[in-house]
């Protein structure tokens, strides 16, 4: 029997909750698991709306209580297209979760920040603003690419640690943890 399987309202409410949580509690800002749920969702969910209901589950959760902002749509849509993307380039091998961990946060880093020069008075709408608010972000974006490359090591490994307990469902190309519907 399949845990992974047989469970997948266990592990998306899991994500969710482990998400939720870590964007609530103390944190030095955007060191949270958010991108390496999305990564590692999009490695291993059958089903990509399964990766992106994790992700953006638990960002609707925290942003309950953390508050919405004008960006919320990008934020999501962004995190989305994470997930996306780390299905499309999945091989199954951590070197592939690596990868994605620092793509993903560059993604974000610049579809964000992107969207803050726009949307924002603070910057001129010129080349100078935009790389003024880029370099205004440049500690944010160190604090994710350290904890998407430390979560996504560490959710990869969990994987891999509980298969060899109860083996993943794999279709043709790569293991996953829930199956079709």
């Amino acid at each position: 029997m399949n845990i992974f399987r047989n469970n997948r309202a266990l592990i998306v409410l899991t994500a969710v909750f482990i998400g939720a949580l870590c964007r609530l509690i103390p944190h030095p800002p955007n060191f949270t698991p958010i991108l390496s749920i999305a990564i590692i969702g999009g490695m291993y969910s059958r089903s990509l709306s399964f990766a992106i209901l994790s992700t953006l589950g638990a960002m609707i959760v925290s942003d309950l209580f953390l508050g919405l902002h004008s960006l919320v749509p990008l934020t999501y849509g962004t995190l989305a297209l994470i997930a996306w993307l780390s299905r499309q380039t999945n091989n199954g091998r951590f070197s592939s979760a690596l990868r994605m961990s620092a793509i993903g946060p560059v993604i974000f880093f610049i579809t964000s920040n992107f969207a803050v020069w726009l949307s924002s008075s603070f910057y001129p709408k010129t080349l100078l603003g935009l790389l003024y608010c880029f370099e205004a972000a440049l500690p944010f974006f160190q604090n994710s690419l350290l904890s998407t490359a430390i979560y996504t090591s560490l959710l990869y490994l969990g994987i891999h640690f509980c298969s060899s307990i109860a083996p993943l469902h794999t279709n043709e190309n790569t293991s996953n943890i829930t199956s079709a519907s």
